[in-house]
């Protein structure tokens, strides 16, 4: 029974213009979301998003909730204080604790739409459509859109504390194809670039000093096998880190699937 997730349907704006929430294996995994965010007292807060919104509104808000519930129900970190304050004010999502250090943590999904509107405009009516249309190819190169995310998130990081980047994979490629993954990953955040005479891509954020509040980016998505479903995670590191993540996250199951 998703008792939370068909209150959620009855009042929902967005209900039928996609098809969310996909199907019953679907259904229970959300309601265990939504289960979770009551049991933090945060539910009534993103009700708001995830009824009165649109369905990016929606799909943030519940993001930020898969983010949370992964790192405390499936990683048994601690996840408290929700909204910490960051630099100029601005707030992150919240605040896990490994080993007793408090790290920063903002939570981003970023999706196909800034390439659509990079590509065809903001009047675009492929704006207005379901994420996959059939018989569409697209090719695109998804490390600009990390760096993008690295870039705005980087303006609220605190000075004092460690921090982390989560990005929830909602690109149109796999970014958890081996290959997808070495590719964007290694351009967005470790590559460094040639000196002239080359015309080569900018290094990647973690290759200098340039982000050294952030720690480091991790990568989740969530992936339906055999009729259940895995949580993904990659954890990439920045070692020109003012506030180093490995040392609070040694020990538990993310630094295994550092980088």
């Amino acid at each position: 029974m998703c008792k939370l997730l068909d209150d959620i349907l009855k009042v929902a704006v967005w209900k039928n213009t996609d098809d969310f929430p996909y199907d019953l294996l679907a259904q229970a995994e959300l309601e265990k979301w939504l289960r979770y965010a009551q049991n933090k007292d945060w539910l009534t807060e993103y009700l708001p998003r995830l009824t009165k919104m649109n369905i990016n509104n929606r799909d943030e808000a519940l993001n930020e909730i898969f983010a949370a519930y992964f790192l405390e129900e499936k990683m048994h970190l601690t996840v408290r204080e929700r909204e910490p304050v960051g630099a100029n004010g601005k707030r992150g999502e919240f605040i896990i604790v490994a080993n007793g250090v408090g790290i920063f943590c903002e939570v981003k999904s970023p999706g196909p739409e800034s390439e659509i509107v990079e590509k065809e405009g903001v009047g675009s009516p492929r704006l207005s459509q379901g994420k996959y249309l059939p018989n569409e190819a697209r090719w695109g190169d998804d490390s600009k859109a990390v760096r993008q995310v690295v870039n705005k998130t980087y303006k609220k990081l605190p000075n004092d504390k460690p921090s982390l980047l989560i990005i929830v994979d909602d690109f149109w490629r796999d970014l958890f194809e081996i290959k997808t993954f070495e590719i964007t990953v290694n351009k967005s955040l470790y590559y460094e670039s040639r000196t002239a005479p080359y015309e080569d891509s900018p290094s990647g954020c973690f290759a200098a000093k340039d982000y050294e509040k952030l720690g480091g980016v991790l990568f989740l998505k969530l992936q339906k096998r055999n009729n259940t479903f895995i949580y993904n995670n990659r954890l990439c590191l920045n070692k020109y880190a003012l506030f180093q993540l490995l040392p609070a996250l040694r020990g538990t199951r993310l630094d295994s699937s550092s980088m």
